[in-house]
């Protein structure tokens, strides 16, 4: 009885380009073979642990009151406006 040899492709960090048609071949002197498959590649299953959350990092900007013309009616639904100056932008919150 011959013992049969037998391979296999690993791919490492898959991405989503890696999926398609894949062809293995197999020749000697008294034959050739071939055989093709379809990869599909899907997300990975999560997991049943409870995610946790991160701490809250310190913000890097100081937010201040807006001033200056159009400040009063910059924010809609009576949102309050704020200037980051680091920036020079103004937001609603």
């Amino acid at each position: 009885m011959a013992k049969l040899k037998r391979s296999e492709l690993i791919i490492h960090s898959v991405i989503p380009s890696d999926a398609g048609e894949y062809e293995c071949r197999a020749k000697n002197k008294y034959a050739k073979i071939s055989n093709s498959t379809h990869v599909r590649i899907t997300a990975k299953h999560s997991s049943t642990k409870q995610p946790t959350t991160p701490a809250t990092p310190e913000p890097p900007y100081k937010p201040r009151p807006c001033r200056g013309p159009g400040a009063e009616h910059f924010c809609l639904n009576s949102g309050t406006c704020i200037h980051f100056e680091e920036l020079q932008e103004w937001a609603c919150t």
